[in-house]
């Protein structure tokens, strides 16, 4: 039997993490237990398969058996969001090339009621069940990042907002990838800072077929105790809103616009009135008859730049031209 097939032949899940923390090997059970099939995890990171296990003994472990070699075994939720309720005993152990091998099985069912263990992992899940619906119930887009900017969940508006259905499809992807090239260094600061004091955010969503989003939002460190900082995400498109004042303003530029027009035209049209009335005076004149072709080029131009005023004052008065021949 080959090796594939032996650990698919297992009830006990095992991956296989390369030195740059991706999954190079992921077992039937692991996909079984998880609800995570091969394809979704396999090249990724370790966190798309456990992101809530980022900054937790998981990672401490983890760190703690590639730095002495020492397999190590403990107790802990699978931080997994496919696999609600589940409680893992995780046996991890150093390989060649630093790669290490991770079994794990689910145990939740096998601890006694009335033990500690499992009142406290009981007590755990009911604070995962609150935080799970708490989260999923924000009417505004939420994510949880870390301080590059990594996303480790979202709720379903977050999702919307980043032109997706799937919050899992999101995970470890990156904030920035939405974020026009002029914003990412802004948007990369703002998270480093954030781990030490909230930070308020003006960015523009951008995704393909449709138009960007401006989102303000406020980003603040929620798990600031461990060595993993959590950053949550608290966004507002504010696009509609953004547009509505955009529209208020040009509407503003253009009554003031019109109330020029409409002085000037005003003021424009004493003096091109007297000259018209000369114009014609002077044509009627029979003592100046030898003007009387220059006297109607005088009041027909000055009629002409009264049909202009009169456009003006049109436009000023935002009503319809009425044609003339």
């Amino acid at each position: 039997m080959e090796a594939k097939e032996l650990l698919d032949s297992l009830d006990v899940g095992v991956l296989a993490m390369a030195p740059d923390w991706t999954i190079a090997e992921w077992s039937a059970a692991a996909a079984r237990i998880t609800a995570l099939p091969a394809d979704r995890v396999l090249g990724q990171s370790i966190w798309i398969a456990f992101p809530a296990a980022k900054g937790t003994e998981l990672e401490r472990v983890f760190g703690d058996v590639l730095a002495d070699g020492r397999p190590r075994t403990f107790l802990a939720p699978a931080g997994a969001p496919e696999a609600p309720g589940t409680v893992l005993e995780t046996r991890v152990t150093r390989g060649v090339g630093d790669h290490l091998a991770v079994a794990f099985r689910p145990v939740h069912e096998e601890l006694a009621p009335e033990s500690r263990a499992a009142q406290l992992l009981s007590a755990l899940e009911a604070e995962r069940r609150l935080y799970l619906q708490l989260f999923g119930s924000l009417p505004t887009p939420a994510l949880v990042l870390t301080p590059d900017g990594q996303i480790l969940d979202t709720n379903s508006e977050g999702a919307k907002l980043l032109g997706g259905t799937d919050a899992a499809a999101l995970r470890g992807r990156a904030l920035a990838e939405w974020a026009p090239a002029s914003q990412q260094g802004m948007l990369a600061a703002a998270l480093r800072h954030a781990v030490t004091r909230r930070q308020d955010v003006a960015l523009s969503v951008e995704f393909a077929g449709e138009p960007a989003r401006e989102v303000r939002a406020v980003v603040v460190n929620v798990d600031p105790v461990r060595a993993a900082p959590k950053l949550l995400f608290l966004a507002l498109d504010v696009s509609r809103e953004m547009l509505l004042q955009q529209r208020l303003l040009q509407a503003d530029r253009l009554s003031q616009l019109g109330a020029l027009v409409s002085g000037v035209a005003h003021e424009l049209n004493n003096p091109l009135a007297a000259i018209a009335a000369f114009g014609e005076a002077l044509a009627l004149d029979p003592h100046q008859a030898d003007l009387e072709e220059s006297a109607e080029v005088i009041r027909s131009e000055a009629m002409r730049a009264g049909r202009i005023v009169q456009t003006l004052l049109d436009f000023a008065r935002q009503r319809p031209r009425i044609q003339t021949a």
